[in-house]
């Protein structure tokens, strides 16, 4: 459940489950991934939106940020319905980059 509603659901679960750390593995995990994620894709949408008001070269890279920003959408997707696959399985996965911090925030000790 800490992937439903991506951050909202991992803050929460964090929350509520103060001894399961495999739940607050997952619901670490879902913050820090899907709440990355919104903050990159709001920081494309308002460099593209500048960028865009730049004579000539400007709508161009404001082009292009908004291209890397729609693919943001199947990525997320994508990563959302397999970190839900692997916590439903009960599997301990943590994303590349992120699963230190998460497993740092997990840790009940």
């Amino acid at each position: 459940m800490s992937y439903v509603l991506g951050p909202v659901t991992g803050i929460l679960l964090y929350v509520l489950e103060p001894e399961d750390e495999f739940v607050r593995l997952h619901a670490a995990q879902s913050t820090i991934v899907f709440g990355g994620l919104f903050v990159l894709s709001v920081g494309l949408s308002v460099a593209a939106t500048i960028l865009a008001l730049v004579p000539v070269v400007g709508w161009l890279a404001g082009l292009a940020l908004g291209a890397i920003g729609l693919l943001l959408v199947p990525v997320a997707v994508l990563a959302w319905l397999g970190l839900m696959y692997k916590a439903y399985t009960g599997e301990e996965y943590t994303v590349p980059l992120v699963g230190g911090y998460a497993r740092r925030y997990a840790s009940t000790a």
